[in-house]
């Protein structure tokens, strides 16, 4: 069911190669989850939001081909820090990347909005305002996300956190009741309860999210190369991309 899980062993550090006719470009997501980036149980084949982003944009140019991987975040920032990371990254915020003010990488238009929301274990009376609402509880998180307000609470060690995997494991130690809360993707969740009602349909979403953003794919500088154009083919495409939950 969940077949995503087994890709954390992928890496590819190839990006922008030239060839004889075209270039290729390598795109990462560190969000291997539906339904942004998840395999297709009959074929196998990847498959999600940001599977249909990057063919959108493939279908715009003859030229390029962009090309989706997945690589774990805690690598993406090892490879960025060390400028050995080439090609971009997708579905991603400029704060989340210490760029708030979009000069450190070459950002395309926002494809989509999104939200992160607050769920916790049957029970649980939280009245989730901010994340200082928080303080004296334990929860889980994807090891490697920062989670505005939160991530600083936990390195203040006023909220006990719980590294795991994935949301999908995240969810689980709710269900256990091994954690007081957790913060996913609202389209993660939805995507988890419409596939198990009778488990997830226990837990409960605060009204309030945690986080509203939109999400942007962006590319690493080259030197003194001019990616203006590559950037224009992918904004193109994003012009008339609308997204669609599979």
């Amino acid at each position: 069911m969940f077949k995503w899980l087994w890709r954390s062993f992928l890496f590819i550090s190839v990006s922008i190669v030239a060839a004889e006719d075209s270039q290729s470009v390598t795109i990462y997501t560190y969000h291997d989850k539906p339904p942004y980036y998840y395999l297709n149980d009959e074929t196998g084949e990847p498959i999600g939001i940001y599977v249909d982003l990057i063919t959108a944009i493939n279908n715009r140019n003859d030229r390029l081909d962009f090309q989706l991987r997945y690589l774990p975040r805690g690598r993406i920032n090892v490879l960025l820090s060390s400028g050995q990371l080439r090609g971009g990254v997708i579905g991603v915020a400029p704060q989340w990347f210490g760029d708030p003010d979009m000069s450190k990488y070459l950002w395309s238009d926002p494809f989509m909005m999104d939200k992160d929301i607050v769920v916790t274990r049957p029970g649980l009376e939280l009245d989730y305002q901010s994340p200082a609402d928080l303080q004296g509880l334990t929860i889980a998180l994807a090891n490697g996300f920062y989670f505005r307000g939160v991530t600083e609470l936990i390195e203040a060690q006023v909220i006990e956190s719980y590294n795991t995997e994935s949301e999908y494991q995240n969810l689980k130690m709710l269900e256990a009741e091994r954690v007081d809360v957790s913060i996913v993707g609202e389209l993660s969740f939805r995507y988890f309860l419409q596939q198990d009602p009778e488990h997830y349909g226990q837990l409960v979403v605060e009204e309030i999210p945690h986080d509203r953003f939109q999400r942007y794919l962006f590319l690493v500088k080259q030197g003194n190369s001019d990616q203006s154009q590559v950037m224009n083919q992918i904004n193109q495409a994003i012009e008339s991309f609308e997204v669609k939950i599979q």
